[in-house]
């Protein structure tokens, strides 16, 4: 009886570990992802570029406005020239300590929306919405690798 035992538990613990390891909410695809920088107030001209990564493919606004308020709402067009794997990386690197910034603004509690910097905004699969701020060059460690990425990816979409 104590054989049938340890097997039953073998067995459960197998299957406990088999959906411990299944999808989780790292699937890119069923998220949203607007990123891109924005200028101050005294901008004349290009002042925003903004980009988004939905459904397996990159999207660019066409008509940018500055962010207001807590997210962006622009118009955007398919931007075919860019292929969403190449940038999909900007969701899944997505540093997990940004989830504890209170007010969505990386090292700069006093900052408002009339600062200009980057913008990142996550749309989650259950509906989750974030938006985070960076405004300087100075920005806590588990951002920087981030934000160096985010530049490559921007440069690279500018590029196309």
């Amino acid at each position: 009886m104590r054989r049938y035992l340890r097997i039953y538990k073998m067995v459960f613990l197998f299957v406990l570990l088999l959906i411990s390891c299944g999808d989780d909410d790292t699937d890119t695809e069923n998220q949203t992802l607007t990123f891109g920088w924005y200028a101050g107030p005294i901008c004349v001209g290009d002042c925003t570029t903004m980009y988004k990564l939905e459904d397996g493919k990159v999207f660019t606004a066409f008509d940018p406005e500055r962010p207001s308020g807590n997210v962006f709402v622009g118009n955007f067009q398919e931007f075919p020239q860019a292929r969403y794997e190449d940038f999909e990386i900007l969701i899944s690197e997505l540093p997990s300590e940004l989830f504890n910034v209170p007010d969505g603004y990386i090292a700069c509690s006093e900052c408002t929306n009339e600062d200009g910097g980057f913008y990142i905004e996550l749309l989650t699969a259950d509906g989750t919405r974030r938006t985070w701020r960076s405004f300087t060059a100075d920005v806590p460690t588990y951002f920087e690798s981030y934000r160096l990425l985010l530049i490559d990816k921007l440069a690279e979409l500018n590029g196309l």
